[in-house]
């Protein structure tokens, strides 16, 4: 049997995500695997495009990171944030993805430097939308799957950041 001719599909950028986060706390680890928490402590969830609206500050959240002994540069990212759309409505974000913890990704964590481009690491997100039933404008959401690509980066203070570049399928 021979498969069709797959097309690449072309990927739109739609979402930036701009998270303030605490360090990493270890959690527990065991034979098979370590389980680390990052707090979300705040930041922006912001529309690319003016015709798919979407503009959230992220009240708070968190990320459980767990990862193999066997594969332990490999984070698995489970993250949930808590954001607020205006007009009194609020939402949950939530995402999985995979963190390696290798080359400069690891010199940010490590405050070597501060700021390195989105192609230098390996971190991704793959968020959904929950809603609040009012939410009207932004409910486009709801009709796309999305995979971001992101960055750890560190503020003029310091502090830890992570960003990503959201997409969506161009239709």
């Amino acid at each position: 049997m021979s498969l069709p001719k797959a097309d690449v599909p072309a990927l739109k950028p739609v979402l930036f995500f701009d998270l303030d986060i605490a360090e990493a706390q270890p959690i527990f680890k065991n034979k098979a695997r370590a389980y680390t928490k990052v707090d979300v402590l705040g930041g922006t969830i912001k529309s690319l495009d003016p015709t798919l609206p979407f503009d959230a500050k992220v009240i708070s959240g968190f990320d459980n990171i767990s990862g193999y002994e066997t594969a332990p540069s490999v984070g698995n990212l489970d993250c949930t944030l808590y954001v607020d759309l205006g007009n009194n409505n609020k939402g949950i974000v939530q995402y999985l993805g995979v963190v390696r913890f290798e080359g400069e990704t690891n010199r940010v964590l490590g405050k070597e430097t501060t700021n390195i481009s989105f192609s230098d690491g390996y971190v991704t997100c793959q968020p959904r939308f929950e809603l609040d039933g009012n939410a009207s404008k932004e409910t486009w959401v709801h009709n796309h799957i999305f995979v971001g690509k992101g960055r750890f980066h560190r503020d003029a203070d310091g502090a830890l950041k992570v960003q990503y570049y959201v997409y969506t399928f161009k239709e």
